[in-house]
């Protein structure tokens, strides 16, 4: 998918699968910038804000800080270990660092939360930033339940907030290409479809753990 220049800011939410945003408002009175037609620029970046900094949220935020229209000014976690990395990839050494989410939405100068916590947070989050008016990129999967995310949906329509999720498999220009092909029948008829993953390591690198990356050999890197 490719994003040209100049930008909107509603253009960019709903086009950032692959690369990682979310949006918000200036203020809890004026509406959000993210909702006009003032385009996103290097003079006039989306400021983001980001909940949850461990292994996906990890390169959610290097994105969000490499993008010339997007500025990293909050990141939060309740693990220092994350925040320290969160400012180490976000690209702004005057980031501000919460523990809180709740306290981090209070700042009227955010215009986008990214949500990149385990799955059972993201209700509450979503609900509570787009209630505070900050429009949302939420990673994947969406929420636990049907309940659940009908209540988001509700949320969001309610505060007419923009909401992207992170389905970015979906959104590759590989992958609309292959379901284009099957479709033509330009590959014959499809019996079977064997997918997977691989990607490479080094001894450096430290051991898999869920929801976070973090060495055995560094104590000073352990959970408290």
């Amino acid at each position: 998918m490719k994003i040209t220049s100049p930008i909107s800011r509603r253009h960019f939410i709903s086009n950032t699968g692959k690369t990682a945003a979310a949006a918000a408002l200036v203020s809890n009175v004026a509406p959000s910038i993210l909702r006009g037609a003032e385009p996103a620029s290097a003079d006039n970046p989306i400021k983001v804000a980001q909940i949850g900094i461990g292994t996906r949220g990890m390169n959610l935020v290097r994105v969000a800080g490499s993008k010339k229209f997007c500025k990293v000014i909050a990141v939060c976690d309740v693990y220092k270990p994350h925040i320290k990395r969160g400012v180490e990839l976000c690209g702004n050494p005057e980031v501000k660092t919460y523990t809180d989410y709740k306290e981090m939405l209070n700042d009227p100068q955010i215009e986008a939360v990214i949500i990149a916590t385990p799955d059972h947070w993201h209700e509450k989050m979503l609900i509570d930033c787009v209630n505070a008016g900050k429009d949302v990129y939420c990673e994947k999967g969406w929420t636990t339940s049907v309940d659940a995310a009908k209540r988001m949906r509700k949320a969001v329509k309610d505060n007419k907030a923009v909401m992207q999720l992170g389905h970015q498999g979906r959104q590759l220009a590989a992958a609309d290409a292959a379901r284009d092909l099957i479709a033509a029948g330009e590959i014959g008829e499809v019996t079977l479809v064997n997918c997977g993953r691989f990607f490479n390591g080094t001894e450096e690198a430290p051991p898999w753990r869920w929801y976070g990356h973090y060495s055995i050999k560094k104590p000073e890197l352990q959970p408290n």
